[in-house]
């Protein structure tokens, strides 16, 4: 019943860091721009509305932007090394 079998590629796991300014160039578009803009909305939707529970209505947006804001940055490899995150920082620069 089924031959399936893991067939090697020979490739191995590669995960290797990627800079800061080509992390934003990558994802600004896709991930950070639409964070910003949908915190941004939400802080005006709080200061501008009457609505009771603010926080309880809206507590999975909130969470939606953040996880936008941070997801370029947690799944990139070595991204919490202060040693690389210092280089990088320091290229940007």
């Amino acid at each position: 019943v089924g031959g399936a079998k893991y067939r090697a590629t020979g490739r191995g796991f590669v995960t290797q860091h990627t800079a800061m300014d080509e992390q934003f160039r990558f994802f600004a578009s896709s991930h950070l721009y639409l964070g910003i803009e949908l915190g941004a909305g939400l802080i005006l939707m709080g200061l501008n509305s009457d609505a009771g529970q603010y926080f309880g209505r809206t507590w999975s947006l909130w969470l939606a932007s953040v996880s936008f804001l941070a997801s370029p940055f947690w799944f990139n490899p070595l991204t919490f090394d202060w040693n690389v995150c210092s280089n990088d920082y320091m290229l940007w620069l």
